[in-house]
């Protein structure tokens, strides 16, 4: 006697597709949660080996850290005639081809301290490629659309092939409080530069009204602060533009911040983390790119351990991103920062970070 098999029903087959469903819906945040905290891992890491090369080129270069101020400043001078030639600047060495430790323009400080090691390209448009794929944070997932409008530059078209090949996005970025030096003290620049108009490198200046390094500020690792674990060399960062609406990134040699360093968070109008960069009060499309990690950023310190700090707590306490000894000034600075320092005050006229 034949048995009749027995399908599904209607209601049982709806009830089964009803469970499937609620399971991925309770799995589904959980693997994205999972591969959030994965890549942030990953991030952290790369950032750790950064940092470490940072340090490592200090040690070699009696403490001098890899900065704009400490590498890329060689480079806005003249350089001497030979053979009948004429004066030229030194940014010129950096255009096509040179070495794999050359800064791919005066805010590079990571081609000096990892071309080497990571084997990057002598080609400038390819070397500076292979900082932004090559080291960049794992959650740094969105591509440039093109080359900043305003680029003029020799080998432009170079980073233009280099944007059709794929450049990811500016993934790190050293605050100014450690890249560059205050308007109020050049004695350090006009120290470093030979034979150039003090204009030149301007660029590699704090801008006014920003809090002020102590005088005489050196980017040693032994002047950052009282406490080397408790100051930012790099963090999580793009510098958005959105002249033409897309991700844009600048290739000129002496561009100002250029992709390697910028405002702090504290700095309301930061185009890298400020809630009031003009160009993305709409979309707030330069906090998506920064805070990538859940509304965090990683953050490298001096003594190469790394933190996670959030998006919040980014726009309250300035100490982390400036010197020791550094005049506090609230100018164009978030509410929570001067709220913050108010109390730090404690009624004094002049303020401090610690």
């Amino acid at each position: 006697m034949k048995r009749k098999s027995k399908a599904f029903t209607l209601i049982e087959l709806l009830v089964v597709i009803a469970i499937i469903a609620l399971l991925i819906g309770i799995l589904l945040p959980a693997l994205s949660s999972a591969r959030a905290s994965a890549q942030s891992l990953v991030c952290k890491a790369a950032m750790r080996n950064i940092a470490t090369l940072n340090a490592f080129y200090a040690e070699d270069n009696r403490e001098y850290y890899s900065s704009p101020v400490n590498v890329g400043t060689r480079y806005t001078g003249l350089v001497l005639p030979g053979n009948g030639d004429p004066l030229t600047f030194g940014t010129d060495v950096m255009l096509w081809n040179s070495t794999s430790v050359t800064p791919t323009t005066v805010q590079d400080w990571i081609s000096p301290i990892a071309g080497d090691s990571m084997g990057f390209s002598t080609n400038r448009a390819q070397r500076t490629r292979d900082i932004f794929n090559n080291l960049g944070c794992a959650s740094a997932g969105v591509f440039n659309d093109s080359i900043y409008s305003g680029a003029n530059v020799e080998d432009s078209e170079e980073f233009s092939d280099a944007v059709e090949e794929g450049v990811q996005q500016v993934s790190y970025l050293m605050p100014t409080g450690f890249a560059h030096v205050s308007q109020d003290d050049r004695s350090y620049l006009e120290g470093l530069v030979s034979g150039a108009s003090f204009a030149r490198v301007t660029n590699l200046m704090s801008v006014p009204p920003a809090p002020q390094q102590p005088r005489g500020f050196r980017h040693k690792m032994d002047r950052v602060g009282i406490s080397a674990s408790s100051k930012i060399m790099f963090a999580d960062g793009t510098r958005y533009w959105e002249d033409n609406g897309g991700l844009d990134f600048d290739p000129n040699p002496d561009a100002l911040f250029g992709s390697f360093t910028t405002s702090t968070p504290i700095f309301k109008r930061s185009p890298a983390y400020g809630r009031e960069f003009p160009r993305a009060l709409e979309t707030g499309n330069n906090q998506l790119l920064s805070y990538r990690h859940s509304e965090a950023i990683n953050v490298a310190m001096f003594d190469t351990s790394v933190q996670s700090m959030s998006q919040k707590e980014s726009y309250i306490d300035p100490n982390p991103w400036y010197p020791t000894g550094t005049v506090w000034v609230d100018n164009d600075s978030t509410q929570e920062a001067i709220n913050f320092m108010e109390i730090q005050a404690n009624g004094r006229s002049v303020v401090k970070i610690h």
